[in-house]
């Protein structure tokens, strides 16, 4: 059986290498990335195979890679390179407004899972407004089975929301797209220290009829570099119901993972990390993690009890880990990592855990 995502791959691959004048394709920089990597007691498995190049004086991207979103370090709230490589066609590019140059993103990923389940997303960024400081706002939508053609065009400054306002709010389309918009920042001191955050909103009301729950995340962090050394804190939540949806092919998963934040909706997790360069080609990391988890999880939807379900209305997990991690970077294209935990989880309903992980990769960048 040839898969959905296949199909389409294919039709991107002719509009956009066949269809573009020829001058444009042979004066492109494409060159593929791949990256392999392997888990203690699972199958080395292909990540990331994409082709870029540059096409009408941006990037474009194609094929099946990571993307994050927004300056989070261990954690991402609208899109996260954690767990999920999307099938993606990405272009990134730059524009002028006023003699202020800023950056863009454009993303649309094919998710399939039988129910023409597509991602479409955008940012628009600016780093020259005031000096150290980036500012981002960005949007994405989850659509499955009604996909409304606006969606696809090409153009980042058209908000998601004011199409869904455009096309009807009581349309087969409305009902069948979940919509997710954010903010972002990065400060840089002196130094290099760093303060950046990041703030989520799922589903803003467009009507006075809306009785949306509170759904939201935060993440704020700081970055500290002293000489080969790099101290890190971090702390995110993400409130009940974010990433859920009425109908539950529109959440915002991707083969069973969270799109945005890898823990979920209903817990926050605080994160320490400092590393320290042994030498040019050896980085050693240590940290520490506390997390919560509530009540909310991948599959219920509380409706209207959401008043009496908030974020953490009632914690049911607590855990708190130790890390340790190595690098190798061996040359420019092949590295080692290995990284480690250990820790304990108590349970409200069951017996506490202890716990313990090892992860070995093997980075290949041809």
């Amino acid at each position: 059986m040839i898969r959905k995502s296949k199909i389409y791959y294919s039709l991107i691959f002719i509009i956009f290498f066949v269809l573009i004048p020829g001058e444009l394709i042979y004066g492109a920089d494409v060159y593929p990335e791949i990256e392999f990597k392997k888990e203690v007691y699972h199958n080395i498995e292909l990540n990331e195979i994409y082709i870029q190049g540059n096409v009408f004086g941006g990037e474009l991207s194609l094929g099946r890679r990571f993307y994050r979103s927004g300056p989070g370090y261990f954690s991402q709230l609208l899109l996260s390179d954690q767990s999920t490589s999307l099938e993606l066609i990405m272009y990134e590019g730059k524009f002028c407004l006023e003699g202020y140059e800023n950056n863009y993103t454009m993303l649309i990923a094919y998710l399939d899972e039988g129910v023409n389940k597509q991602l479409f997303y955008h940012r628009v960024s600016n780093d020259s407004l005031i000096e150290g400081l980036e500012i981002g706002l960005a949007e994405s939508v989850i659509v499955s089975e009604h996909v409304h053609p606006a969606y696809y065009l090409p153009i980042p400054f058209i908000p998601f929301y004011l199409i869904s306002y455009l096309v009807g709010q009581d349309t087969k389309y409305n009902h069948y797209e979940d919509k997710y918009i954010g903010i972002d920042f990065t400060y840089q001191f002196p130094a290099g220290i760093e303060l950046y955050g990041e703030l989520l909103v799922d589903e803003y009301p467009q009507t006075t009829a809306d009785n949306n729950p509170d759904k939201r995340g935060h993440l704020l962090g700081l970055y500290f570099p002293r000489g080969d050394k790099e101290f890190r804190i971090e702390y995110s939540n993400v409130f009940n119901y974010v990433y859920l949806h009425r109908y539950p092919q529109n959440s915002y998963t991707y083969e069973g993972k969270y799109l945005g934040h890898w823990l979920g909706h209903d817990g926050d997790i605080l994160n320490l990390e400092l590393r320290k360069r042994l030498n040019r080609n050896n980085l050693l990391k240590t940290g520490l993690s506390y997390l919560r988890k509530g009540i909310g999880d991948m599959k219920t939807d509380f409706g209207p009890d959401h008043k009496e379900k908030k974020f953490l209305s009632r914690v049911t997990k607590r855990e708190i880990l130790f890390h340790l991690g190595y690098l190798w970077e061996i040359d420019e294209n092949i590295s080692f990592e290995m990284n480690s935990s250990t820790g304990k989880a108590y349970f409200e309903d069951r017996d506490d855990e202890n716990i313990f992980k090892l992860e070995l990769g093997l980075i290949v960048n041809l």
